[in-house]
């Protein structure tokens, strides 16, 4: 009598597949072995027929019904690499291509240099990746994510490993993409160390007033010889006193908001508040560049804008500081110069 049944076969490894095939009634092959192959079936059952004999012929059809290729292994993540290429469109102005691994998708993209060596590198989309494209280097990654607006990259070498893909909108509301380093970071914004001595001329201890709508004012905590106390002042956010009189004043200011300020013309009424102390200054917590940057003006504008008033009120300085502590630090310092010259010139010293 013809029996049907299925029968494991068992990698050596030990290993197991997710398929299986059912048994099937085959003809008989004279007491022999019927075997009906399976081309898509590489599972640890086969379709198969057992006449007489089966006991005899087991070891036999275990290793008869081996898969005929390895099962495919379930990796946590393939090797990944970034790719750096000649461009091969001789129309571009961008030379180079590259290509980041994200995840499960590809960030390809064509670059003005093969890395950012000696300044950021301007970047454009790629729609696809050309067959013909001359590799340069392949190099693994060790770590490839996206953070907010910028994609950071480490790579598997000692040099040059570390670079970032900020996007951002440059005129006109285009998409931005610069790739920088950490060497070129450094190169835009260059390291410096705050001063800590006091100023000359300050023998004791000054009194800063800030204003009491001052909401995150400064707090002067790594200058020497520096006080602070809440008031109420005619103008600006900071300022010191000659004989109970408020003599010097600062408007601290991001770049925000003093973008903001001359789009609704409400900066020429501050410093035309400004201007009627003996001294004053706007201090910036930021770069002039970073007003030019501004995507929803045009930059051309703000840049008149200030330009005029900085003619109408000559009175009142207008001072870029590129991070927040530096500019503590110059509304300190000036603060201090303001003080001293003004309390030598009421003694009759200058």
């Amino acid at each position: 009598m013809l029996g049907h049944t299925a029968y494991p076969t068992q990698p050596p490894d030990g290993r197991q597949t997710d398929t299986f095939a059912q048994a099937v009634p085959l003809a008989d092959s004279g007491g022999g072995l019927a075997i009906e192959r399976d081309e898509e079936t590489t599972g640890p059952f086969r379709r198969c027929a057992l006449g007489s004999g089966v006991g005899k012929r087991l070891g036999e059809l275990r290793r008869h019904l081996r898969p005929r290729h390895p099962p495919m292994k379930t990796t946590t993540g393939a090797a990944k690499t970034f790719t750096v290429a000649h461009n091969p469109d001789p129309d571009s102005s961008l030379p180079f291509i590259v290509r980041l691994p994200i995840g499960n998708r590809e960030l390809l993209l064509k670059t003005r240099d093969s890395w950012p060596r000696t300044a950021k590198v301007y970047c454009h989309r790629l729609e696809n990746w050309p067959d013909d494209a001359q590799i340069i280097e392949e190099v693994p990654v060790r770590s490839c994510e996206r953070r907010g607006v910028a994609v950071d990259l480490v790579l598997d070498r000692a040099r040059e490993n570390r670079s970032q893909f900020v996007f951002t909108k440059i005129a006109g509301g285009r998409e931005g993409i610069f790739w920088q380093s950490a060497r070129t970071t450094k190169k835009a914004r260059p390291t410096y160390r705050v001063p800590t001595g006091r100023p000359a001329g300050l023998d004791a201890p000054m009194t800063i007033f800030v204003d009491s709508r001052e909401r995150y004012p400064y707090k002067f905590t790594r200058q020497q010889h520096a006080a602070t106390q809440r008031r109420a002042l005619p103008a600006g956010d900071y300022g010191v006193a000659l004989d109970d009189e408020i003599v010097a004043v600062v408007e601290r200011k991001s770049i925000d908001d003093l973008s903001r300020r001359l789009v609704d013309g409400q900066l020429p009424y501050a410093l035309a508040e400004l201007a009627t102390v003996p001294r004053a200054a706007l201090v910036v917590e930021d770069r002039y560049a970073g007003l030019l940057n501004n995507q929803y003006v045009a930059p051309g504008f703000l840049a008149d804008q200030l330009a005029a008033v900085t003619v109408r009120y000559p009175e009142v300085h207008i001072v870029f500081c590129d991070t927040r502590p530096l500019a503590e630090e110059w509304t300190y310092r000036f603060l201090a110069a303001a003080l001293t010259y003004l309390r030598a010139h009421r003694d009759g010293d200058t």
